[in-house]
This record gives structure tokens, C-alpha cells and sequence, in this order.
């Protein structure tokens, strides 16, 4: 707790970020995560946090769109969070990558912003696992557009 306090007073935020790795305290981390001049010193600390009143809180009232995100991601209650990666989307000040994985989260994902894939010009995958295509060289744990053999991870957020 002593090497907390200490990177707490530092004016170098990645000493602040590092030291938030190893707390686990929920009120330390709403102090924290309300306190911080540093947006990112915030978000570390948003993503540690699972006290589900305080996250709503964040990707509610934050006044930077990358802890909103952070916090409307852990959200359990998704219609809120849904909420949250709309309003993100439709402000077009937020950072445009912000806006994108906000877009990705959304219930209709990327039709929502009316992205367009690079590859194929289809406003939607069409996802395959890819145990099909093993004879292609593409590994299992990814999967595979149909359309356009885009390549993801199977974990991957989008």
C-alpha cells in the first residue's frame, strides 16, 4: 500500500497506471478512478473495478469516451451498456477508434455506424469456424468470413 501512496503522488501517470495493477480494493479504486487528471490513469482503474453501481456510474458520467467504453464493456446490465455504446457512437466529437469499438459492441454491430469491410464491401461478416478451411493453412482458433476470408480470433470482443 506504501508503493501505492508513493505513485499516487507522482506526476508520471505510468507510474500511477502500474501501481493500480496490483490493487484490488474497490474504494481505492473509485477514488481513483473519479480523482485522476489523466484519462488513462481513470481507465486503468475503471478496469479493475466490478462493483456494477460504480461502473454504470463511469460509462454514464466520465468526460472521456475511453473510460465510458471501459466501463460500459464490464457492464452486466446490457440494455445500459447498449445505451452507453450508442451514445458513443452518435457523438461524433469521441475519438474515431472509440466510436468504431463502440460500433462493434452494439446489438446490430457494425451496420449501426454503416461501416463497410475493406475487403469485401459487406456491412456484415458472414463467420465461419475454421476447420473448414484447415486445408487453406488458416489455424483453428480463428475464424473465417465466408465472403471475403477475413481472419479472427474466436475470443475476439468484435
Amino acid at each position: 500500500m506504501d508503493d501505492f501512496r508513493t505513485a499516487w503522488n507522482s506526476w508520471d501517470s505510468y507510474k500511477r497506471i502500474t501501481a493500480l495493477r496490483d490493487i484490488k480494493e474497490p474504494s481505492i479504486l473509485a477514488f481513483v478512478s473519479k480523482n485522476d487528471p489523466d484519462w488513462r490513469v481513470r481507465r486503468a482503474a475503471v478496469e479493475n473495478l466490478t462493483d456494477q453501481s460504480m461502473l454504470a456510474d463511469f460509462a454514464k458520467n466520465d468526460a472521456e469516451c475511453g473510460v465510458r467504453l471501459t466501463a460500459a464493456q464490464k457492464l452486466d446490465d446490457k440494455a445500459l451498456a447498449q445505451e452507453v455504446f450508442a451514445a458513443l457512437v452518435d457523438d461524433m466529437s469521441n475519438h474515431k477508434d472509440v466510436r468504431t469499438k463502440a460500433c462493434g459492441r452494439m446489438d446490430g454491430g457494425h451496420k449501426y455506424l454503416g461501416c463497410k469491410c475493406r475487403r469485401c464491401g459487406e456491412s456484415k461478416h458472414v463467420w465461419e469456424d475454421s476447420k473448414d478451411f484447415s486445408s487453406q493453412g488458416i489455424p483453428s482458433h480463428c475464424r473465417v468470413c465466408r465472403r471475403c476470408g477475413a481472419r479472427r480470433e474466436k475470443l475476439s470482443i468484435w
